[in-house]
C-alpha cells in the first residue's frame, strides 16, 4: 500500500500495488469508503504470494459478541497516558470473558507496579484497587448495561506479571499471602 502526500489542499490518494483499485477524490467519503478500503487491500494481501504462509490465519475468528465489545473498550478506554489514581499504582487494566465454576464473567486484569505497591499501606491499595474496578465497570457498563459487579465481574491485580497479589469475585475483596 502507498499513501501519497496531499498537494495544495487534496486528500490523500490511496493506491494499491497488487490491484487496480482506484478512487476518485471528489467521491471518497472517508468514513464511509475506509471500511471497503480495508477490504479490498486485505484481500490482495491474502491473495499475495508473499502471505501464502499467514492463509490459516487471515480468516475470520470466531469470537463472541461479548470479547468484541470488551476489546473495543480496552482500545478506546486504555489507551495512551491514562492515570487511573493518584499514587501511579495502578498501570493499566486488561478486559476479557472468563469462566469460573460454570459462570460467565467479565474479567479484568490490573497492572500493579511495584515500587508504589510496596510503598502504600493496605487500606490505601485496597481502597485505590477497588475504586479502579469500580470505575472500570462503569465503562463496560456503558456498553452492557445489566452488569453488577458484585456478580458479573472478576478481577485480578497482579504486579507487572509476577504474581496476583489480590483478586476479587462475587463482590468479595482479597489479598494474597
Amino acid at each position: 500500500m502507498s499513501l501519497t502526500k496531499p498537494r495544495g489542499g487534496q486528500r490523500p490518494q490511496f493506491g494499491l500495488k497488487s490491484t487496480e483499485v482506484h478512487i476518485k477524490q471528489k467521491e471518497f467519503n472517508y468514513e464511509k469508503n475506509l471500511v471497503g478500503y480495508f477490504l479490498i487491500y486485505g484481500s490482495a494481501i491474502l491473495n499475495s504470494p508473499r502471505t501464502v504462509h499467514f492463509k490459516q490465519i487471515l480468516v475470520p475468528a470466531k469470537i463472541t459478541e461479548l470479547d468484541w465489545i470488551l476489546f473495543g473498550l480496552e482500545v478506546k478506554g486504555f489507551t495512551g497516558e491514562i492515570k487511573y489514581d493518584d499514587y501511579g499504582l495502578i498501570q493499566r487494566p486488561f478486559l476479557t470473558s472468563t469462566y469460573v465454576q460454570d459462570k460467565l464473567y467479565v474479567a479484568v486484569l490490573f497492572l500493579v507496579d511495584n515500587s508504589r505497591y510496596i510503598q502504600l499501606e493496605e487500606h490505601v491499595i485496597k481502597k485505590i484497587f477497588l475504586q479502579t474496578l469500580e470505575s472500570t465497570a462503569e465503562l463496560v457498563k456503558s456498553r452492557i448495561p445489566k452488569l453488577k459487579l458484585e456478580t458479573d465481574v472478576v478481577a485480578n491485580f497482579m504486579i507487572s506479571g509476577k504474581r496476583i497479589i489480590a483478586e476479587y469475585i462475587n463482590g468479595d475483596f482479597k489479598f494474597n499471602e
